[in-house]
């Protein structure tokens, strides 16, 4: 565990001009109350993982803007080649199928929660980067996965085993100085696709602009996984949708729609003879005539006489 003097030191470390400098007191800011060496070490574990998914990021939008992709088939009828057509990189995103976009955003949820899970982490000798543990590391999967694994996500090639411990640090403050500056990388390529020239030293590598939502994974073409400010929704298809409230003679369809959302029909009302058995009450066990149940059960906040005597 790490405390304020070593975070001083580390930042000494990564950049001796700039030094130690956090403006917004994050290292004594005890956010979940579990004291300032567990606090630090989720703000050292955050800095790492976003610093190593930034930098993958960065050279993949290198390589999707240069036209760059897998020469064979994503499904049985699109091609990467499509997708790389649809424009830069968010347009990519947006371009592939719903599918595809779930299971990446499964498969890195399953990484989340390997990563975190203090049982796996157990089954390689670490501890969580708030308990004791040191932030970066992330566990094999090779033990404790059901099937085999042929590499493992983090250091799959065991090349840090070979290096030296000077070696080792030295690569160590090199990964955070490259993910910091990978983050300021790709922030500044979204910018610029999103509002051209708001990045003026990026504005002759025509980067191509994006009029989506850069901060929503999913778009237009994902009906019934969209997202808008009303709510979850499917785009129209000619029938009437309601999801806010249901107008007077009307009631929800049967079959619910994707997400909780219902389609909205008219109900006519159906007769129903003053003998008949109210299918409510004959589920439960009770024989009540249905004319009953439509004038109310409840009088004054209990159940009517007229009612007690049916049942």
């Amino acid at each position: 565990m790490e405390t304020a003097a070593d975070m001083e030191a580390l930042a000494t470390k990564l950049n001796p001009v700039v030094g130690y400098w956090d403006p917004m007191n994050l290292v004594a800011y005890d956010q979940f109350s579990v004291g300032e060496e567990a606090s630090i070490g989720f703000l050292r574990q955050a800095e790492i993982k976003h610093g190593r998914v930034a930098m993958a990021a960065f050279v993949g939008y290198l390589v999707q803007s240069n036209g760059i992709y897998f020469p064979w088939g994503l499904t049985g009828t699109i091609s990467h080649a499509d997708i790389s057509a649809a424009g830069g990189p968010p347009d990519q995103w947006d371009a592939l199928p719903t599918a595809s976009k779930v299971q990446i955003l499964l498969f890195i949820g399953f990484l989340e929660i390997c990563g975190e899970s203090t049982y796996i982490l157990e089954q390689s000798g670490m501890k969580h980067y708030m308990k004791g543990g040191k932030p970066g590391v992330y566990p094999s999967l090779k033990a404790v996965m059901p099937h085999p694994v042929p590499l493992d996500l983090f250091d799959p090639f065991g090349l840090q085993s070979k290096m030296s411990a000077e070696k080792k640090e030295k690569a160590l403050l090199a990964e955070i100085n490259n993910g910091r500056l990978a983050m300021l990388g790709i922030m500044a390529f979204l910018a610029e696709s999103k509002v051209p020239g708001s990045v003026p030293a990026l504005g002759s590598l025509g980067i191509k602009p994006y009029a989506g939502e850069v901060m929503a994974p999913f778009a237009a073409g994902d009906a019934f996984l969209l997202a808008t400010p009303d709510g979850l929704h499917r785009p129209d298809d000619g029938r009437e949708q309601r999801a806010a409230r249901v107008r007077p003679g009307r009631r929800e369809d049967a079959h619910p729609g994707v997400c909780g959302l219902h389609e909205l029909r008219p109900v006519e009302p159906q007769p129903q003879a003053s003998g008949a058995v109210d299918r409510r009450a004959h589920r439960s066990g009770l024989r009540r005539p249905a004319a009953a149940h439509r004038h109310g059960d409840f009088v004054g906040g209990r159940r009517s006489p007229r009612v007690r005597r049916h049942l």
